[in-house]
């Protein structure tokens, strides 16, 4: 899959919060040539509008007019501090605008910010990240909120084998060629009773350890060298561990053990009850990775 970026799609509302996204957008767009475009949706609360005690229409349209004005004084100061950037101001819920601005203007890259909810908070209110992650028709930056400089030394991509991962991979590959920086492949091998079950009959017999010595980890190594051949040169990094869910914290852990600067990752893009019950991975990484995280969907087409 061939990867190209000429168009960036940076979200903000103006918090500090879109801070790094918006660092992350500028870093790439200056490096790779690509067009800036800035982009801000603005919405009243539902709750305004709904019920007896609903704002009337009148004052409705008044308000909107008043966040409008808002909101373009807000989008000039901040194209003063990224003159190149075209800036696109859109009447929508943000999580809705995003996805459907990325259509609009033919984005190649998203970039937003992410709090980093956990738990119920997240869950009531909601992520507009988390949502743009899922519904892109692009690849998505997440940048948490920090001080720190966009930088990129060390990507590291996690895979585990499937065909969303397969699909990150080139992004990963291209960025590293990119910027000269260091790419680092993992996979986190998960004992489970099933992989045991998927062991030849000959390896069940034996004690786990040494099953997975040379079984589990020697099958999960060709793989890795498998996908490497076709990357520029990289780095392979193999971890295993007893239950499943043991990749999400690894990723995590690894990206920290290897000072990445970026995570490059596939994800499923799984909705609804599917996601609630099972999680994912890839959102997982989102909310609690100390650095920024590249998602890739895999291509409807694959």
């Amino acid at each position: 899959m061939s990867v190209v970026i000429r168009k960036i799609l940076a979200a903000t509302d103006f918090s500090p919060a879109s801070e790094g996204a918006l660092r992350w957008a500028d870093f790439l767009a200056s490096r790779l040539g690509a067009e800036l475009v800035l982009f801000h949706a603005f919405s009243l609360d539902p709750a305004l509008l709904a019920g007896p005690t609903g704002v009337a229409v009148d004052l409705a349209s008044r308000l909107l007019d008043e966040v409008r004005r808002a909101a373009e004084e807000s989008m000039r100061e901040l194209q003063t501090r990224f003159p190149r950037a075209r800036a696109v101001i859109e009447q929508a819920p943000a999580r809705e605008g995003i996805v459907r601005a990325a259509h609009a203007q033919q984005a190649d890259l998203v970039c937003v910010g992410t709090h980093g909810r956990t738990g119920l908070p997240r869950l009531l209110q909601g992520s507009v990240a988390q949502h743009v992650v899922v519904h892109s028709p692009v690849p998505v930056l997440t940048v948490r909120q920090d001080d720190r400089p966009a930088r990129l030394r060390c990507i590291l991509a996690p895979t585990d084998f499937s065909p969303p991962a397969d699909a990150a991979l080139p992004w990963a590959d291209f960025l590293a060629r990119a910027f000269d920086a260091r790419l680092v492949l993992l996979h986190v091998v998960e004992v489970t009773y099933e992989t045991i079950l998927d062991l030849p009959r000959a390896a069940r017999a034996e004690p786990v350890g040494e099953a997975l010595a040379r079984e589990l980890q020697e099958r999960a190594r060709r793989e890795l060298e498998s996908r490497a051949q076709s990357l520029g040169p990289c780095e392979l990094v193999l971890r295993t561990g007893l239950g499943a869910g043991l990749s999400r914290q690894t990723i995590v852990e690894v990206a920290q053990e290897v000072d990445a600067d970026l995570v490059v990752i596939g994800t499923h893009g799984r909705t609804g009850v599917e996601r609630i019950l099972f999680g994912s991975v890839a959102e997982h990484v989102v909310r609690t990775s100390p650095v920024p995280v590249l998602t890739v969907r895999q291509p409807r087409s694959s």
